[in-house]
């Protein structure tokens, strides 16, 4: 039993700097790990790149060494670079992620067709981050299939969960003319959940009608 306990000690050492890079990857991207497997498997494939590195840079610092000495080299340096190179990966992975530098790479060579976003629903919002947006409401929500008009400063990053936060709010209004915008008057910001929302129209600004709504 000791022994067992010693051996998951020593493996979760061994995998601590690949658990810290997927804690910043995770915290700073909207990506979710599903269970533990997952967990260790990325921590494991995140250990494999900074043990890599390490070995490299270690390997590189002996040969700059054998030509010019920069002095004494600390002892707990083994257990600091680690840490610090799973900082950097970290915060790496997390820059190229959401920003789909990776996979914008690829597919300019027709190796791939993905996005590094977490869904295509996250995609839209990327592509149209300028863009205003129409939500309809479904008729059996609070808002009764009424549609809203703003500016995403917040969004789900996923369509099963969380809030929109619209800036600027407006009711679409339908009439003989055709489509109005009327002020929400006095609203700087609404909090509409994902789970009311039917669908997502995206839009340029428009006029905004501001007579208060009878």
């Amino acid at each position: 039993m000791g022994e067992l306990a010693e051996s998951t000690v020593q493996l979760l050492n061994y995998l601590i700097s690949g658990f810290l890079t997927a804690w910043i990857f995770y915290s700073l991207t909207p990506f979710k790990i599903n269970n533990q497997f997952e967990r260790v498997i990325q921590a494991l494939i995140f250990t494999l790149i900074i043990k890599s590195s390490y070995f490299v840079i270690a390997w590189s610092l002996l040969l700059v060494g054998k030509i010019y000495s920069f002095g004494e080299i600390y002892s707990n340096i083994e257990e600091i670079l680690p840490i610090v190179l799973a900082i950097f990966y970290g915060l790496l992975f997390s820059y190229i992620s959401n920003n789909d530098y990776l996979h914008s790479f690829l597919r300019k060579f027709n190796i791939t067709q993905e996005h590094s976003y977490v869904s295509e629903w996250f995609n839209a919002f990327k592509i149209h981050k300028d863009k205003y947006i129409i939500i309809q409401t479904k008729n059996d929500s609070t808002f009764d299939g009424q549609r809203i008009y703003g500016f995403p400063f917040e969004y789900p990053s996923d369509n099963l969960s969380g809030h929109f936060n619209l800036f600027d709010p407006s009711w679409v209004v339908e009439n003989e003319e055709g489509t109005d915008l009327l002020e929400m008057s006095g609203v700087q910001s609404i909090l509409i959940p994902n789970d009311s929302v039917a669908w997502v129209e995206f839009i340029e600004p428009a006029a905004i009608d501001t007579t208060e709504q009878g």
